[in-house]
C-alpha cells in the first residue's frame, strides 16, 4: 500500500496515510496521479486533408488524493487536525512535495501546492472526508536522481560503463545512460572542479523524424575561455545548470560564464532514451573532477 507524505516548504512532514494515527488515504475520490495530461497544437492547411502536429505538451499534475481523518471521540479532535493539515499546507507558505512511497521504500516526489478541498469536506460521526486537491507547475514526478563523477585521482571511472580513456592532464569520459524507464527528458546539473582549461559536454541520441523514421542527432556544449583566461582553476568551482528556467554557468568566484558557451549556445537534457555522452576536461590536474546529478522524471505516483 502506498504511504503519502506532505513536506513543508520548512521540511515539517505530514503523514496523510498514518494508519496508527487515523489517518488515511481512500481510493473514493484519489485521481490524477498516474499520469498528465496532454495539450496538443496543430495547424490546418487549405486543400490538405487533416492537421499537422506542432507541439505536444504535458500539462500541469493535478493529483487529488481522498483522505479520512477519525477523530479520538472528543467534540474538538476532528476539528483540531483538520485545522492543523490546513495550517501545514497553506499555499501561501511557498512550494511544498507531495511523496509517493512504496512498500519496498522507493519514492517518488512532486513538488506542488495544495489548491483546495479540506472546504468542502463532510463531517459525521467524528469523521471528516475530504479530497484534497494539489497543483504543481510541472507535470512529472521525480524519482532517485542519478548521480556521477569522476576525478584524476579517482578510484571509481566517471561512467559506470566503459570505456573510459585518461591522460594525465585529460578527464575524457563516455557512457551509454539508458533512461528508457523513464517518461520524460531530464536536464542534468553539472559541476566542474579546477583546474581545467576547457570542457565538452556532448551527448548522441536518436530522435524521431517527421515522417515517424528515427536518425541521429548530436548536441554539445562547449565552454571555451578567452584566450589568457582561465576557465576553472585550483580550488575552483563551475556549475552548469541545464534545468528550463535557472539555466545558467556560473562559477564559484560568482563570474557569469554563460557568454563562454559560444554564439550559438546548448545547453541539453538527456532524453527519455538510449543517450551515448561523451564528457571532456582539458589540462585537469589532480583535484580536477566532473560530477553529474539528474532527475529521473515519471508521468506518475508508484
Amino acid at each position: 500500500m502506498t504511504r503519502w507524505l506532505w513536506t513543508s516548504p520548512d521540511g515539517a512532514v505530514t503523514d496523510l496515510s498514518a494508519w496508527s494515527s487515523s489517518t488515511y488515504v481512500v481510493a473514493d475520490g484519489t485521481s490524477g496521479h498516474l499520469a498528465p495530461g496532454y495539450e496538443f497544437a496543430a495547424q490546418g492547411f487549405a486543400g490538405v486533408d487533416g492537421e499537422q502536429l506542432q507541439q505536444v505538451t504535458a500539462l500541469p499534475a493535478q493529483p487529488v488524493l481522498g483522505i479520512d481523518l477519525v477523530g479520538d471521540g472528543t467534540a474538538t479532535s476532528v476539528r483540531d487536525r483538520v485545522r492543523a493539515l490546513a495550517h501545514a499546507m497553506r499555499p501561501r507558505r511557498g512550494i511544498g512535495r507531495l511523496t509517493a512511497v512504496a512498500d519496498d521504500g522507493a519514492e517518488r516526489v512532486l513538488p506542488c501546492y495544495y489548491r483546495k478541498g479540506l472546504e468542502s469536506g463532510t463531517y459525521h460521526d467524528a469523521r471528516y472526508r475530504a479530497a484534497l486537491e494539489f497543483w504543481s507547475p510541472h507535470p512529472w514526478w521525480r524519482g532517485a536522481p542519478f548521480t556521477w563523477g569522476y576525478g584524476l585521482a579517482a578510484a571509481a571511472p566517471f561512467f559506470p560503463i566503459p570505456p573510459v580513456k585518461l591522460s594525465a592532464t585529460t578527464i575524457a569520459g563516455a557512457a551509454t545512460v539508458d533512461l528508457s524507464d523513464t517518461d520524460a527528458p531530464t536536464p542534468p546539473r553539472w559541476t566542474v572542479t579546477g583546474p581545467g582549461s576547457q570542457l565538452i559536454l556532448q551527448n548522441t541520441y536518436d530522435a524521431v523524424q517527421p515522417d515517424g523514421t528515427l536518425a541521429p542527432v548530436t548536441v554539445s556544449s562547449t565552454l571555451t575561455p578567452p584566450p589568457g583566461t582561465v576557465l576553472v582553476g585550483d580550488g575552483q568551482t563551475i556549475t552548469v545548470d541545464t534545468r528550463p528556467g535557472y539555466q545558467s554557468v556560473t562559477r564559484s568566484d560568482g563570474a557569469d560564464l554563460f557568454g563562454w558557451l559560444g554564439s550559438d549556445p546548448v545547453l541539453w537534457s538527456l532524453v527519455d532514451g538510449v543517450n551515448e555522452v561523451s564528457v571532456l576536461l582539458t589540462n585537469a590536474g589532480a583535484a580536477s573532477r566532473v560530477d553529474v546529478v539528474a532527475d529521473r522524471l515519471y508521468s506518475g505516483a508508484l
